[in-house]
């Protein structure tokens, strides 16, 4: 007997390999992990785009899988826009049985969304009120319980920074919030033609060719003054709908951004520059220091850290996989001491008009201060 509940009769008819009528549906290999993706209303398709070219989401699903990600939108709501776009706040999860089925319920206490986790079946549920919610949590779920658990073992230690690159060798932004970090990306995007990187986080980690620097799916966060003022951004305000939160930022996403600047979006590069921008009105002139005591470089390193800190604001709370967080300080070590000996860093104090002008101009070439 069915439930009368829409969203249980599409779980109770999901069986594991999600050989189901809905479309469409996506796989994913990394690191000898296989994980399907299913959605019976909605669109994976943005998800897909979302993530390149950091993962690649394949056509149609594979059998064995480890895991099933189902997404499912909810019937009979007609909201447009999420009510909540935060990814962090959950209750503590309770215990869900549907028709003897067991599942952890993860619950958002201020919006409609919802997560089943069905251990024993290896499977992932994702309820939303609409498609934006839906895509919303999708992509940072995946991201961050999944995709980030799974490649942990390669040694990578994620880093709170924007980067850009040329020719294979990446520049990154690293700062606390307000730094500059995105004044640095979008100055050197759009008056130095240099391709997106990444606009958030990056990883880091060491290789016998030096530091390979990938970046990871996000938007990027601008300001309402540099919306409002930037006359590369003035086009982005006025194509997009623009919502501010109680900061004045605005998360846009990085496909309008690249097309105005005209570059690239590339995964990653061998990092050779980091660059701790230090940007307010009230500062004249254009000061850059290079930063050569080792104790400074691994204290500012560490200062980006994000993950296991205040800075992640993705912490790992699925524990789908197993947990690799206890090796953090290992990584964070390793990674810390190859990056202070083969990567410059440099300290820029600017107002940020002076220093995206200096940008502009050539003014600032951080190319110029590595041998």
């Amino acid at each position: 007997m069915k439930s009368g509940n829409r969203f249980l009769e599409l779980i109770e008819d999901m069986p594991r390999d999600a050989r189901c009528r809905a479309v469409p549906q996506y796989h994913i290999e990394l690191s000898g992990y296989r994980v399907n993706f299913h959605s019976s209303e909605g669109d994976l398709d943005a998800l897909r785009t979302f993530y390149r070219p950091y993962y690649e989401l394949r056509s149609g699903i594979v059998p064995d899988a480890h895991l099933l990600v189902v997404a499912l939108v909810s019937a009979g709501t007609s909201e447009l826009r999420p009510s909540v776009t935060d990814m962090r706040v959950y209750l503590q999860p309770s215990e869900a049985v549907f028709h003897n089925r067991r599942y952890s319920l993860y619950i958002r206490p201020t919006t409609n969304i919802q997560v089943l986790v069905d251990r024993s079946e290896r499977r992932i549920i994702v309820r939303a009120g609409n498609p934006v919610e839906s895509n919303l949590q999708m992509r940072t779920l995946v991201r961050d319980q999944i995709l980030r658990q799974i490649e942990k073992p390669d040694g990578s230690v994620v880093f709170h920074g924007s980067a850009v690159q040329k020719e294979g060798m990446g520049i990154a932004f690293m700062g606390p919030r307000n730094a500059g970090k995105t004044t640095s990306l979008l100055s050197f995007m759009a008056y130095q033609h240099y391709d997106f990187l990444s606009a958030d986080r990056v990883k880091l980690r060491s290789e016998a060719g030096g530091i390979a620097m990938v970046g990871m799916p996000a938007r990027c966060n601008i300001t309402r003054v540099a919306l409002e003022r930037d006359p590369f951004l003035k086009p982005i305000r006025e194509r997009l709908h623009v919502a501010y939160d109680f900061e004045g930022k605005s998360l846009i996403e990085i496909g309008p951004i690249i097309e105005l600047a005209g570059v690239r979006h590339v995964a990653g590069a061998w990092l050779r520059v980091i660059v701790f921008p230090e940007l307010r009105e009230d500062h004249v002139g254009l000061d850059v220091d290079v930063l050569n005591d080792p104790e400074e470089v691994k204290q500012q390193l560490e200062a980006n850290v994000m993950e296991g800190t205040t800075l992640d604001k993705h912490v790992h709370w699925l524990h789908y996989f197993p947990d690799k967080r206890g090796d953090l300080q290992t990584r964070t070590q390793t990674v810390t001491a190859a990056v202070a000996r083969t990567v410059r860093f440099l300290r820029v104090r600017a107002s940020h008009g002076r220093y995206a002008a200096a940008v502009h101009s050539g003014a600032f070439d951080p190319w110029s201060f590595v041998s």
